[in-house]
């Protein structure tokens, strides 16, 4: 499970946030996101995350659901799916998929027991295991906003 509290009259929690990590959000490359999971609180509780952390986030309940939205149009520069979900687009599916149509945009798989569905995950997709902190996911998309270095 995930926990994190903060106190919403705490204007300088992003500041403190940033500077500690020497991240300024002005130079982040990753600035929306959309997030795929079927549980409702950890798709609240991870939004609020990642807009402490300055991007702008949409969420879906569902593959499918991600899917339309990806469909009609609007770009994110990250998405982050569970592994596991109801219907036929499950995390693996939908990284794939999203990962054709959107080649530029970053996927991370995220799962507290993955199992056999493990295997079925892209080489190159992140996984980001459950419980995080939320120094954890600020990490994961420092790491994803830096330039790829050709070789």
């Amino acid at each position: 499970m995930i926990r994190f509290a903060h106190d919403q009259a705490d204007t300088s929690l992003l500041d403190r946030i940033t500077q500690r990590e020497g991240m300024p959000l002005s130079r982040r490359k990753i600035s929306t996101a959309l997030i795929v999971d079927d549980d409702n609180n950890l798709r609240l509780l991870l939004g609020e995350m990642l807009q402490l952390l300055g991007l702008q986030v949409k969420s879906t309940s569902n593959g499918a659901e991600a899917l339309t939205l990806l469909a009609s149009g609007e770009s994110f520069d990250l998405m982050m799916t569970d592994i596991r979900m109801p219907g036929h687009i499950d995390g693996p599916v939908l990284a794939r998929t999203a990962r054709t149509l959107y080649p530029v945009m970053q996927v991370v798989i995220m799962t507290g027991f993955a199992g056999e569905r493990a295997t079925a995950i892209p080489d190159d997709t992140p996984i980001l295991k459950k419980p995080f902190r939320l120094k954890d996911l600020q990490e994961l998309i420092a790491r994803l906003g830096e330039p790829a270095i050709d070789g």
